[in-house]
C-alpha cells in the first residue's frame, strides 16, 4: 500500500480519464509493455490538433500550418523505477510529414512542482527510438504527452506514431 498514489492524484487521473475528446483505451502494442494498466489516451482541445486512433493500432496526428500543441496526452501510475519508452514515427502518405516530442512529467503525490523526467524528439523519418525514463519515488504518477510542431510549415502536416510501449528495466 506504501506505493500507491494519494486519492487526489487518483481523482485527477480519472477526470483526465473521463475527459470528452478520449480516443480510447489502447494495450500497449507489444508484449511486455507497462504493467501498470495505462487509464485512456486524450486529445488535445486545441482545434488545430487532430489525432486519431487507427485500424491498425498507430495514432494519426495532424496539425495546422504555422501552428505547434499538445496532440496527445495519458497518465499512467507507475512504481519508482527505471523504464524503456519507445516510439515510432513515419510520414503520412496524404499530408507533408512533419516531428514533435515526446514529453514525460512527474505527477507528484505532495505539491511539489512537477519536475519533467524526458523530453524526445520525434523525427517521421526515424523508425522507432528507445529512451530511459527514470521514475523517482515522489511521483504518484506519470503524464506521457506528445506535442506536434508545424510553426514553419506552409500547408498542414502530420506524422503516425506507432510502436508505443514503456517497459521497467531489469
Amino acid at each position: 500500500m506504501a506505493a500507491m498514489p494519494s486519492r487526489g492524484v487518483l481523482r485527477c487521473a480519472r477526470r483526465v480519464a473521463m475527459r470528452p475528446g478520449s480516443i480510447g483505451p489502447v494495450s500497449p502494442p507489444r508484449p511486455g509493455g507497462t504493467p501498470a494498466q495505462p487509464l485512456t489516451w486524450s486529445t488535445t482541445e486545441d482545434d488545430s490538433v487532430e489525432a486519431q486512433l487507427t485500424a491498425d493500432n498507430q495514432v494519426a496526428v495532424s496539425i495546422l500550418p504555422g501552428r505547434s500543441g499538445l496532440a496527445i496526452f495519458r497518465v499512467l501510475v507507475l512504481a519508482p523505477g527505471t523504464y524503456r519508452f519507445t516510439a515510432g514515427a513515419a510520414a503520412p502518405q496524404d499530408i507533408a510529414a512533419t516531428g514533435g516530442h515526446w514529453s514525460v512529467v512527474c505527477l507528484p503525490s505532495s505539491g511539489r512542482p512537477s519536475p519533467s523526467l524526458a523530453e524526445i524528439p520525434v523525427n517521421p523519418q526515424q523508425a522507432v527510438s528507445a529512451t530511459r525514463v527514470t521514475v523517482p519515488a515522489i511521483c504518484g504518477a506519470v503524464r506521457l504527452s506528445f506535442a506536434i510542431d508545424n510553426v514553419n510549415g506552409s500547408s498542414d502536416a502530420g506524422v503516425l506514431l506507432h510502436d508505443l510501449a514503456l517497459s521497467p528495466v531489469r
